[in-house]
């Protein structure tokens, strides 16, 4: 970029054709890169569907999506891992009364929004209302942790649960 910036720099308005090329060939390089892009997300998605064809394991294909948020949304490109919050997460849910969790959550920071992310194997078929009970444990967890970074907590959480198969009681595809 910085040869960009020097060509610009001599370029007057005595010389509008070298301007224009200097142009053209940023557009040229722009889309061979662009193509670049759309080929490497291409594997990502074949790879995706011959994973969900297989019935791959459900932590397998979480990560793969967790690697990839950019699948359930394009402004997710750059999500930031949080490891020690995943585990502090995961240590809140193990200690809550009752019936234990099995914890596979993964979670991100996406900008100014946490996002918390449950798969369930595409040959399942859960309730809608299970669904909804595990989610909310998720973001309570999420909620008691943040209490403790008064700056994380002002930012939304948004939970997601991937299925294969839509829930029952869920009336409206």
């Amino acid at each position: 970029m910085d040869v960009a910036v020097e060509v610009l720099d001599t370029i007057d308005e005595s010389n509008l054709k070298q301007f224009l090329k200097f142009l053209a060939d940023l557009d040229a390089i722009e889309a061979v890169r662009y193509r670049e892009i759309v080929n490497e997300r291409l594997k990502v998605i074949r790879k995706l569907d011959q994973n969900v064809q297989e019935n791959t394991l459900e932590r397998v294909l979480q990560k793969y999506i967790f690697d990839h948020l950019w699948l359930l949304d394009p402004a997710w490109e750059r999500a930031t891992e949080y490891a020690n919050m995943e585990k502090r997460i995961q240590s809140v849910l193990q200690d809550e009364p009752g019936k234990k969790l099995r914890t596979d959550i993964r979670y991100r920071r996406v900008g100014r929004a946490h996002v918390i992310l449950e798969l369930k194997r595409g040959s399942k078929r859960l309730a809608k209302t299970a669904i909804e009970a595990q989610m909310k444990k998720y973001i309570k967890a999420v909620k008691k942790e943040l209490k403790k970074d008064s700056k994380e907590s002002t930012y939304p959480i948004e939970g997601i649960c991937l299925v294969g198969k839509l829930p029952q009681g869920w009336e409206d595809p």
